[in-house]
């Protein structure tokens, strides 16, 4: 298998413009690999629904770290970076 880390070097230069996940229980991992290595796609709209409390807590403070504006919703969450 591929990782996301490689796919975001190989294919985008580590420079994505939108990420939309949906990966069925594995959102949270895939986001927070992307963010310990320092990639930061512009647009990131992520099903929560099976993020647990503290997860969630985690993810926003991360993004606001980085400038983002957070849009949550019921399901998803829609990150904007500014």
């Amino acid at each position: 298998t591929t990782s996301i880390i490689k796919i975001a070097e190989t294919y985008c230069n580590n420079n994505i413009s939108l990420l939309a996940l949906d990966c069925e229980g594995l959102d949270y991992e895939i986001l927070m690999k992307l963010i310990n290595n320092n990639i930061y796609p512009n647009i990131i709209v992520i099903e929560i629904l099976s993020f647990k409390d503290h997860q969630i807590k985690t993810l926003v403070k991360n993004l606001f770290n980085k400038r983002y504006i957070i849009y949550p919703d019921i399901s998803d969450m829609i990150a904007v970076k500014i």
